[in-house]
């Protein structure tokens, strides 16, 4: 699978909720994922993150 999503980018889950930045992708071990994202969001000052597999995200408009 490609990678569809580079750092900095703003997306959002295709089933709602706040915008996030992509962080990038997950590594497992020595090897980078090619369809888990790491993003990125902030709740007022408190700053969240997660992994998210790529095809629940979409860009955010």
């Amino acid at each position: 699978m490609d990678k569809q999503f580079n750092k900095g980018d703003i997306v959002v889950l295709k089933s709602g909720g706040p915008n996030m930045t992509v962080e990038g992708y997950a590594w497992h071990g020595n090897y980078e994922s090619n369809d888990i994202v790491l993003c990125y969001w902030f709740d007022g000052n408190q700053r969240n993150e997660g992994t998210f597999n790529q095809e629940t995200l979409k860009h955010s408009k």
